[in-house]
């Protein structure tokens, strides 16, 4: 009986590690307390398959964990490598080449130059150079660099001064003052000779001279002189001389105009006179008519207009050589000129564009430096006439307020932009 059960007992074990089930049924030949008896032992076998299963389970676990640990140090230990690797290439000297950036205006440009003892082994002819200096400063390229940026900026400037100290000596004309950025007065007078120009000369035009560009302005009929008008600004000047050629053109218009209304009543009592004795009455008819038209515009349309700034026309004649100036002009438009002829008008009685003629500022053929004519020095362009003293009646003169280092003035004595020289004369 003992050995029925023991061979039972090793039966269920060996059915519980092979994973198979036990038959549940007995043996016909055990009896019914057999029967419980394997009823215990099947409940032991059980217990001791599931202690066998989580003992494997938890291998199975450590064996995972090892594993990780394994993968974990590995990677520490290849981070290690790498970071050794990177200190020793820190270590060795800068043999490669390095980047250096430049830039020009917004565009960068990178240029890669060799270092530095490639650089001045090569300029030794490929000896080796001493060993760099401990105390060398890094940021010592970067300065270089920028003193010949400065270098350079320094040599455009000398050359652009030389350029312009060249024009200024050879051209100091009326062209080129008229050139000026600066904003120039000049004065226009007349007297009788060279020896008589003064302060209290009457001044007849003022000119205002910017970027080659000119506005004119008359002082006829105010009694200016130079000493009643030098010390004043040209903004103060242009806010007076725009009222009174204002009023001056208010003037002339209005003797214009009576003295075509006139003409037109003349006309009228030619024609009565006329239809009385033979009976014509369209005689004077048409030219009636063409002066009625004008005297409608001139009275209701015609306008002052702002003197407004515009590029004056310069002309030069030269003697027969052509070598001499025997006449250089200034020449402008003076848009609120106004005529008394018919024919410059058109049938609705405005001025023909072609009527509205240029006008001549001064001519002259001579010059005038730092001439003290009051507590300034002034110098200019003036017309030495072919006539004597005696018999001359006037003497033109333009002059600007100038210093005491003013260089000489000279006459334009050659074609150039703005200047047309005429065929030259015989005298």
């Amino acid at each position: 009986m003992k050995k029925i059960k023991i061979v039972s007992v090793l039966i269920l074990a060996s059915l519980a590690l092979t994973g198979c089930k036990p038959d549940p049924r007995p043996s016909d030949s055990a009896s019914n307390s057999d029967k419980k008896t394997v009823v215990k032992e099947e409940k032991k076998a059980k217990k001791v398959t599931n202690d066998s299963d989580k003992k494997e389970s938890l291998s199975e676990v450590s064996k995972k964990e090892q594993e990780e640990a394994k993968r974990i140090k590995d990677r520490q230990l290849i981070k290690k490598l790498k970071a050794e690797k990177e200190a020793r290439q820190r270590e060795k000297p800068k043999d490669k080449q390095e980047s250096k950036v430049e830039e020009s205006g917004n565009v960068k440009k990178t240029k890669e130059i060799k270092g530095e003892e490639k650089e001045k082994s090569k300029r030794i002819g490929g000896k080796k150079d001493l060993p760099k200096k401990k105390n060398q400063d890094p940021k010592a390229p970067a300065e270089k660099v920028e003193k010949a940026e400065k270098e350079k900026v320094v040599a455009q400037d000398k050359k652009k001064r030389k350029k312009i100290e060249k024009e200024a000596k050879e051209a100091n004309t009326i062209q080129q003052q008229l050139k000026n950025e600066k904003e120039r007065v000049w004065f226009i007078g007349y007297t009788k000779d060279k020896a008589s120009i003064n302060a209290d000369n009457i001044i007849e035009q003022v000119m205002i001279s910017k970027n080659g560009k000119i506005k004119v302005y008359d002082t006829a009929g105010t009694g200016s002189t130079l000493k009643k008008l030098e010390n004043k600004t040209a903004d103060e000047l242009v806010s007076e001389l725009e009222k009174s050629n204002k009023a001056q053109f208010e003037r002339s218009k209005d003797l214009m105009v009576n003295d075509l209304t006139n003409q037109i009543k003349e006309l009228k009592e030619e024609q009565e006179e006329n239809q009385l004795e033979n009976g014509e009455t369209e005689l004077n008819q048409a030219e009636i008519k063409e002066l009625e038209n004008i005297v409608d515009y001139l009275s209701k349309e015609k306008e002052y207009q702002t003197v407004d700034w515009q590029k004056p026309e310069i002309t030069v004649e030269l003697n027969k050589s052509g070598k001499i100036v025997r006449n250089e002009e200034i020449l402008f438009t003076d848009y609120n000129q106004l005529s008394s002829i018919p024919e410059d008008y058109d049938e609705k009685g405005q001025l023909k564009p072609e009527a509205i003629q240029k006008t001549g500022l001064i001519s002259f053929n001579d010059t005038l430096l730092n001439e003290k004519l009051s507590d300034k020095l002034y110098s200019g362009y003036l017309t030495i006439d072919d006539l004597s003293d005696e018999e001359a009646e006037e003497f033109y003169y333009i002059i600007t307020e100038t210093t005491s280092d003013s260089k000489e003035f000279e006459l334009d004595s050659k074609k150039a932009d703005g200047v047309t020289v005429i065929d030259a004369i015989e005298r």
